[in-house]
């Protein structure tokens, strides 16, 4: 799961929400230097990243990106989720997605004094270019894989991705659900969606 995934099964508390998002940049156990919401969201993302890359239907669906992608696979995959995620918002959540984004991201700009200095130089990219309600198109899926590509190691193919996802585009929509589903019921006590 990619971020709009974590923020979503943060509920409405803003540090849980906040703790999700920043947890990529945050390494190891250094977690003493977080208030305690924040800390419960760092461990959470944790949670959440474990149960999915265990789980068989992601397998499926980064396999389907492996050949291609290699160790880039999973995070194509976390990605394409938050696509099925924002295009099935409705079936999730009776908040507008919009205002939803509008709500963590207000959280995310007060808490932003915290957060590590990796994820400081690239948040004002993710605002500006409205990282989070771009996943619902495909267009969208490719601004957002064409700036990873851009700031990591990960090649710049792109257009591979969005052919290989929109070939198998019902049986991962499938597989995210399936997936997507089993995050809640472990996951998602509070249901202010």
């Amino acid at each position: 799961m990619n971020f709009l995934a974590h923020i979503y099964l943060s509920g409405s508390d803003s540090q849980l929400m906040v703790g999700n998002f920043i947890a990529d940049w945050v390494k190891g156990s250094r977690l003493d230097s977080y208030p305690a919401g924040i800390r419960k969201g760092i461990v959470l993302h944790r949670q959440i990243d474990a149960l999915t890359d265990k789980h068989q239907d992601f397998k499926k669906t980064k396999a389907l990106f492996a050949q291609s992608h290699g160790r880039y696979a999973g995070i194509i995959t976390d990605i394409v989720y938050d696509h099925f995620l924002s295009c099935n918002w409705y079936k999730y959540s009776n908040f507008d997605k919009t205002t939803f984004i509008r709500r963590a991201c207000v959280y995310i700009d007060c808490y932003k004094y915290l957060f590590p200095k990796e994820l400081l130089k690239v948040l004002p990219a993710m605002v500006y270019n409205d990282w989070l309600n771009s996943y619902g198109s495909f267009y969208g899926l490719e601004r957002v894989l064409r700036r990873m590509s851009a700031r990591t190691s990960m090649p710049e193919m792109t257009p591979l991705a969005i052919i290989i996802l929109k070939e198998n585009y019902k049986s991962i929509e499938q597989q995210f659900t399936n997936v997507f589903d089993d995050l809640i019921k472990e996951f998602l006590n509070l249901k202010v969606h």
